[in-house]
């Protein structure tokens, strides 16, 4: 098998697996044994996509003004909101 550094992580891990070979892949990638595990798991070196709700999409027109005020500067729009009680991060 060729380790060509290019692939994806969990790529060697998958094709050891589908030829029925034991490798071990986590020290040679420096990666946890439990994140080869998942790759394992999906079969697929894909990251899945992370489903969560937009908390900030109902404060758009709030935070597009504080944008404009702050003069483009999130960390003050961060600031503005935490003071105002909203927990967005």
């Amino acid at each position: 098998m060729s380790r060509n550094r290019n692939t994806g992580s969990g790529t060697r891990s998958l094709s050891c697996s589908a030829a029925g070979r034991a490798c071990a892949p986590s020290p040679a990638l420096q990666v946890s044994r439990a994140a080869v595990r998942d790759v394992l798991r999906r079969g697929s070196a894909d990251v899945p996509r992370l489903a969560r709700p937009e908390k900030a999409l109902e404060h758009r027109e709030d935070i597009l003004r504080l944008l404009r005020e702050c003069e483009g500067s999130f960390m003050r729009v961060h600031e503005e909101l935490t003071k105002a009680g909203l927990e967005l991060s």
